[in-house]
């Protein structure tokens, strides 16, 4: 039916969008990127990671969560799709939350996620989470965000974000 039909344009547009950002991180200087990030070795992901990537000169391993909210055109769809990343429900976890939780996971598996960019000494390397959307938000700005959020343009135009 149209609503099913609806959903796979939209995760299609999801994904296309996940393969930009990890494409325009790719082109970065001393970088090294992994997308669509379900395993680590033999461990299991909790989720998926969109794009995960490390800076070997500033020793800094990065998680990011990619958000196409293009299809979201009218003030109410924004505002559905705001709460169901930033709020969640009682019944369902914000996606910002599941983020958050897996950012805890690398820190958590820091050794085994390194090893997958042939990284051997861990000392010194920090995790910094991020999320780029496909346009500039105002709710980072309108209520706390415990994450940087910055817009697929603020990162070509400003390449990444200070930790």
């Amino acid at each position: 039916d149209f609503k099913d039909f609806n959903g796979q344009i939209n995760k299609q547009k999801g994904e296309d969008f996940n393969q930009e950002v990890a494409e325009l991180i790719a082109s970065l200087p001393a970088t090294a990127v992994k997308s669509c990030v379900k395993k680590i070795g033999k461990l299991r992901v909790p989720g998926d990671i969109d794009v995960l990537f490390v800076v070997r000169d500033t020793r800094t391993i990065y998680v990011v969560e990619c958000k196409n909210f293009e299809m979201a055109r009218t003030p109410y769809e924004l505002n559905a799709e705001l709460t169901k990343f930033f709020e969640g429900t009682e019944q369902r976890r914000s996606a910002l939350d599941k983020h958050l939780a897996r950012v805890s996971w690398v820190k958590e598996k820091l050794v085994e996620v390194l090893a997958v960019f042939e990284v051997c000494d861990i000392a010194g390397w920090k995790v910094v989470d991020l999320i780029v959307t496909s346009a500039e938000l105002m709710t980072p700005f309108i209520r706390v965000c415990p994450t940087r959020v910055v817009s697929y343009a603020q990162l070509c135009e400003e390449g990444l974000p200070a930790e």
